[in-house]
């Protein structure tokens, strides 16, 4: 027997997809297509009715509409401090976005410490966006609080960033010509190009050469760098 259930406003059917089948031939065809038909139509029913998007969830909210709609773009941080960088960050999730800003560290080149990037523009010692400031003394538009950082700092971070991205990306071109030297040995006939200097078996090989002899990657380009550079000139 079939067994039926509810589950929102869906009804579930349980039941051997066999059941009350004509015997094989074109009436069991038109059963069969009238069946899906059937369940298609409630799928696009249900779909509508479950699925669709709630309308306020475009409209525009006008508590951030009065920061950005007027004559000033608040989001342009005013009275700016001279050598700060500012960002606003959403703090939904229990602050998981400005937590992990404020986890952010860099050495600071003059004394050698180990520094935060990142710091809360929060409280009344601060001069930055005084039209912004909620009750606990946050900088806030909507979702997001404002966070700045010493353009040093920032800078250094970037570099941190850029850096750890180009190894990465210098991971994953290894791997893909170690993968293509690999089937070129076993008689393969895949070729991988890259838009690399690494692509380059003449280089490739000279960039481990350097390695073993102790020559940093950064260190080799550079010293690439310059022999062509020298190269152009004659």
């Amino acid at each position: 027997m079939d067994q039926k259930k509810e589950q929102g406003n869906i009804r579930i059917v349980d039941a051997d997809p066999t059941t009350g089948l004509p015997p094989a031939g074109d009436a069991r065809t038109d059963e069969l297509k009238r069946r899906a038909d059937a369940l298609a139509e409630q799928a696009d029913t249900h779909g509508l009715t479950q699925e669709r998007a709630n309308p306020k969830a475009f409209e525009e909210d006008r508590e951030i509409l009065q920061y950005i709609a007027g004559e000033v773009n608040q989001l342009e941080v005013q009275n700016a401090q001279p050598g700060y960088r500012y960002v606003w960050v959403c703090d939904k999730r229990n602050y998981e976005q400005v937590q992990l800003k404020l986890t952010e560290r860099v050495r600071e080149k003059s004394s050698g410490a180990i520094v935060p990037v990142w710091e809360p523009v929060k409280g009344s010692d601060f001069k930055e966006a005084p039209e912004c400031i909620d009750v606990q003394g946050w900088r806030r538009i909507g979702d997001t609080v404002l966070l700045r950082a010493r353009e040093e700092r920032a800078q250094a971070m970037d570099a941190y960033h850029e850096d750890l991205k180009r190894r990465q990306r210098g991971q994953y071109e290894s791997n893909l010509l170690d993968a293509e030297e690999k089937w070129r040995r076993r008689g393969g006939g895949v070729q991988v190009h890259l838009n690399s200097p690494m692509a380059d078996p003449s280089l490739r090989s000279a960039a481990m050469q350097a390695a073993r002899a102790g020559v940093g990657r950064d260190e080799f380009y550079k010293q690439v760098d310059q022999k062509l550079r020298e190269g152009a000139g004659r």
